[in-house]
């Protein structure tokens, strides 16, 4: 058993590494003397003020301490903000004798050093009748600044889950768990820790449990992925480094106020951290005259957390000294996007020490930019721009902070194509894009983008446009974070779309008139817009109803997840209006929970006009559809809502428009945002995404694993033995004795230290995991009582890394890991469904499976899967004939199986590099070859046992040339005749029954003229043959 205070000694002795004194009862007269509802050590507090602030007055510093003492508000929360505001910004003291009031710093965030860093463990405090024993906490200057609880990894121990941990320290709430009980502790609380010492998460007195995170970085490296075993190591280093936690303190913990006015505290992930870290220093190098304006790209995956990374980047730029007092401005490309944003910097106002102010319109933009002198922080979008009336500021201190900075920021440089005059002759047009205009505006400026999906092609330099990229976090590192979740795929492809090869043709021919400049790119794509719509194919009556019936019939199985809520994307507005009347004909009590979001247009006939709606509809929609409880529960789009629209409990889109590139990611990001018991998110193909999603989502949907734990019972001594001296020759190199150390961390180490070793190779985890700890664990509770002490020392070594590995994998969030695995079986189960695919998966015994493996069949498949999906696809279906064959065909289906595994050893053993061509090619064979096989039995007319009895005369191949198939048949009629004469229900286990049977069956293969020197073979393969079938 690995107990808690291992885990708990190990965090203390990694912090007094960073320079953290040990504060004990009896090495501390504070902490043995208090009371126990004292919870500043007031005369470290006062030594400490006295030290660092230039008032020397005791009455001041006492007057200071009373005040943080004195804080009063019948919420937690409000106490806290208070406090923090203090913590941060210090206490003004009024007092008679000054002409200034004095501001008294409770922390000297300029000099580290000056601070006096504590680390204390299972300290009591009572407040009210129940006592409370947190089990570590962290003091500076004498305030409990960060409290810890903590769980044990041992997969024995009970309740010792981070959810635990978060609920006894109250979860969300202002009335349970150690806050309720012991309130005063928290009025100080920087932020809070759980950890059992493979998994820790910090977060806030009011973070969902989701919204806890780990810290994975030391230094802004890339975030460390599954498999590594030092976290802990990583966060003390990365996080409790006293200068970095000071700045932390300062510069990233800041409150904002919710949709009910209530304050909400913020605390930066790593990624947000170290990317404005660096956003910074890259933004000082960019300054003009001596830089270049191109501060760089910032690509943080959408559902990241980029808006609150934007909001502590101008914090940090609005205290930047060496900028004097900058102006900051916020650049959108969309009115919803710069609403949004605006609201998020509102928000956190206070932090920001200044209010956010909004362009109204180009006018208001020519005014802002021309009299504005220093500091504020103006939100415009790009469309207010005016090339013909925007005044220059030349102001070097504007930084320009763009949001989805790979849209609609592009030509900067001239760029010209050629028109053609009603003569007939070509005549040059040379054109700037807006950024061309912008930079004009402020030509002085530096400019920031922040994206999810940075490009670059012949318009849209994005690179070419910011600079450099700064910091990447992306898909993949933010799905392993549990900042964003896991994308799942399911095509159920209509065929309603033109054949792949022409619309490859057409791509090709629209290239073609770019390259040679015979049109604009604005041309072009109206083109392609308007032949899209020409073709009406997805505005076809019978094709608006197929996908109508479709998506309700999916969205019905989807009943209960979540809170139902789906998108349905479209290509045209008509057709989006088109399958809301479908939807409502179809189900016309879904009225009241399905809407219609699509802009209107001069065009638009009053039917088309009264669905549609105004931009105040729309908006009343959008507010109503991101409620938890909303009444709304299936959105119909085109353009809208597919970017900077968070819906987080939204978790199905289905998708009947072709996207492409970063459109496409930034579309399907809709259903990758983090919310409680959300575990994936769900796409749903019916226009044929799929080569353009596959190398997105290819890296998620094969990422977690489940441990496959066998159940080995009544094992012996000898397999205790025989398992300990395979790993045991493993672990050579393993110092183990450190796992008998007395010293905590030293024991910790050790179990990382194997756990490394372990990890290091995929076939020692698996047979580590699956087979020798595992099978160790049952044995050594079957023989325990007569194990040698060093044989028990080796089994408590190695389940301690067991443990450790499986709280490794482990991804903990609020629902049970049990509601997570139902959950993601069934979108498994769902992405691998559609026309056959569907029978298959539910193995409809009415379907002859040798009928789906037939070469139309199989070839379907293979068009319209991944290659992975194919390949499991392909294993089901011939498995399933198998199982098939093998009721009446034991030695045929023993062949088949032999054949199959064969085929399928590379991909199990797969690893990253794994290519499935050549697997999929041997699977098609195998398929046509059984097909084949069938086809024959068929065709000679024989089925059944006497298929089964031909099979057993045709092993070897010479017989069957020297007999023709009429003589052959014949044999096997005979042949289970006389296994039906024999066969009794203990026939094979009476040697005289199965003589007899044996010389019948001779007499019948001499009888036909069977050649001797294959008899022997052929009357065990027909005894095999029957053997089976009387047993099964």
């Amino acid at each position: 058993m690995v107990y808690e205070s291992v885990v708990e000694e190990s965090i203390i002795a990694l912090l007094q590494k960073q320079g953290y004194e040990l504060a004990e009862p009896d090495s501390s007269r504070w902490f043995s003397t208090r009371n126990l509802d004292d919870f500043i050590n007031v005369e470290l507090l006062e030594s400490c003020l006295l030290k660092f602030n230039s008032v020397k007055e005791r009455r001041i510093i006492e007057e200071a301490v009373k005040t943080i003492q004195r804080i009063d508000n019948p919420s937690l929360f409000e106490r806290n903000y208070q406090f923090h505001k203090m913590l941060v910004e210090g206490i003004t003291i009024e007092d008679k004798d000054y002409a200034v009031n004095p501001l008294i710093k409770l922390i000297d965030f300029e000099h580290p050093e000056n601070n006096v860093f504590q680390v204390t463990h299972q300290i009591k405090f009572r407040e009210g009748h129940d006592t409370r024993i947190p089990d570590v906490i962290v003091y500076i200057n004498g305030i409990p600044l960060i409290v810890m609880e903590l769980k044990t990894f041992d997969e024995n121990g009970t309740n010792a889950t981070l959810h635990h941990a978060y609920m006894q320290l109250g979860g969300d709430s202002e009335k349970s768990g150690y806050r309720f009980d012991i309130p005063t502790l928290f009025n100080y609380n920087a932020f809070l820790v759980i950890s059992d010492g493979v998994n820790t998460k910090v977060g806030t007195l009011t973070s969902k449990e989701d919204r806890f995170s780990e810290w994975k970085s030391v230094a802004g490296e890339k975030g460390y992925d599954k498999n590594f075993v030092k976290t802990l190591d990583v966060l003390i280093e990365g996080l409790f480094d006293k200068a970095r936690l000071l700045d932390v303190i300062k510069n990233n913990l800041f409150f904002i106020e919710d949709k009910n006015d209530k304050p909400n505290k913020i605390m930066a992930q790593y990624h947000q951290y170290f990317g404005v870290l660096k956003s910074i220093k890259s933004i000082n190098s960019a300054i003009k005259p001596a830089g270049n304006g191109k501060a760089g790209i910032v690509w943080h995956t959408q559902g990241s957390g980029k808006s609150f990374s934007m909001v502590m980047l101008a914090h940090r730029l609005l205290q930047e000294t060496s900028l004097g007092v900058p102006t900051i401005v916020l650049l959108t490309d969309r009115v919803d996007l710069d609403d949004q944003l605006y609201k998020t910097f509102c928000s956190a106002s206070e932090y920001l020490k200044t209010d956010p102010v909004i362009v109204t319109s180009r006018a208001d933009l020519v005014r802002k930019l021309g009299t504005v002198k220093q500091g504020g922080i103006i939100f415009t979008t790009i469309g207010k721009f005016d090339k013909e009336n925007l005044p220059e500021n030349d102001r070097n201190n504007i930084i320009v902070m763009t949001d989805e900075a790979h849209r609609s920021h592009y030509g900067i440089y001239e760029t010209v194509h050629y028109e053609k005059s009603e003569e007939g002759e070509l005549s040059p047009v040379f054109k700037y894009g807006i950024e061309k205009y912008i930079r004009d505006a402020l030509p002085n400026a530096t400019f920031i983008g922040f994206t999810g999906t940075p490009i670059s092609n012949k318009e849209k330099q994005t690179t070419d446009i910011f600079g450099n990229i700064i910091d990447v976090y992306d898909m993949t590192q933010s799905i392993i974070d549990g900042s964003t979740v896991k994308l799942y795929y399911e095509s159920r492809l209509a065929k309603v779309w033109t054949n792949e090869d022409v619309l490859a043709q057409i791509d090709h021919y629209y290239d073609d008139i770019e390259d040679s400049g015979q049109s604009t790119p604005d041309a072009i794509e109206k083109s392609k817009r308007e032949m899209l719509k020409l073709s009406g194919i997805l505005e076809q009556d019978s094709v608006v109803d197929l996908f109508a019936r479709d998506i309700l019939a999916h969205y019905e199985e989807r009943k209960g997840f979540l809170h139902g809520k789906a998108m349905i994307v479209c290509q045209t507005r008509k057709g989006a209006l088109k399958l809301y009347k479908r939807i409502i004909e179809l189900k016309p009590e879904y009225k009241e929970k399905t809407i219609l979001v699509v802009t209107e247009s001069n065009k638009d006939d009053e039917e088309a006009r009264k669905a549609f709606g105004d931009s105040a509809h729309r908006k009343e929609l959008g507010e109503e559809f991101k409620k938890d409880n909303s009444k709304y529960k299936i959105a119909i789009v085109v353009d809208m809502w597919l970017t900077g629209f968070d819906v987080p409990d939204l978790d199905v889109m289905y998708f009947i428009k072709r996207l492409k590139s970063y459109a496409l990611m930034q579309a399907i990001a809709r259903v990758n945002r983090v919310y409680p018991g959300k575990s994936s998110g769900l796409v749903v193909d019916y226009i044929g995404l799929g080569k353009a999603l596959e190398a997105a989502l290819s890296e998620y949907t094969d990422r977690d694993r489940e441990t496959n734990l066998q159940d080995v019972k009544n094992e012996i001594h000898n397999l205790l033995i025989e398992k300990l001296n395979i790993l045991n020759e493993w672990f050579y190199k393993i110092d183990k004795s450190k796992f008998f150390s007395n010293d905590s961390l030293t024991r910790f180490k050790a179990i990382q230290d194997g756990a490394q070793f372990v990890l290091e190779e995929k076939k020692r985890e698996d047979s580590f995991m699956d087979d020798l700890s595992i099978s160790i664990k049952h044995a050594f509770v079957a023989c325990g009582g007569i194990a040698s002490e060093e044989e028990k020392n080796d089994v408590y070594y190695y389940l301690a890394i067991r443990s450790y590995i499986l709280k490794l994998r482990s991804n903990p969030v609020i629902v049970s890991v049990t509601d997570m695995n139902k959950y993601v079986a069934g979108l498994l189960a769902d992405a691998i469904q559609g026309d056959e695919v569907k029978v298959l998966t539910q193995h409809d015994d009415s379907v002859n499976v040798i009928e789906l493996l037939s070469e139309k069949k199989i070839e379907e498949l293979r068009k319209s899967n991944p290659p992975m999906i194919f390949v499991q696809i392909a294993r089901e279906l011939l498995e399933r004939a198998i199982s098939e064959s093998r009721k009446n065909n034991y030695l045929k289906s023993q062949e088949y199986s032999k054949r199959l595994r064969k085929i399928l050893e590379e991909y199990n053993d797969r690893d990253e590099k794994f290519v499935a061509d050549e697997t999929i090619v041997k699977l098609v064979q195998f398929a046509q070859e059984l097909v084949g096989d069938e086809k024959k039995a068929q065709e000679l007319g024989i089925n059944g046992r006497e298929r089964a009895f031909y099979d057993a005369l045709v092993r070897d191949k010479s017989a069957k040339e020297l007999l023709d198939d009429e003589t052959l048949k014949l044999i096997a009629h005979d042949l289970k005749d006389i296994v039906d004469q024999y066969a009794t229900t203990d026939w094979s286990s009476k040697e005289s029954t199965r003589a007899k049977m044996r010389i019948a069956i001779k007499k019948c293969l001499k009888k036909y003229g069977y050649p001797p020197e294959y008899r022997d073979s052929a009357i065990d393969g027909v005894i095999s043959q029957a053997q089976y079938m009387m047993t099964d």
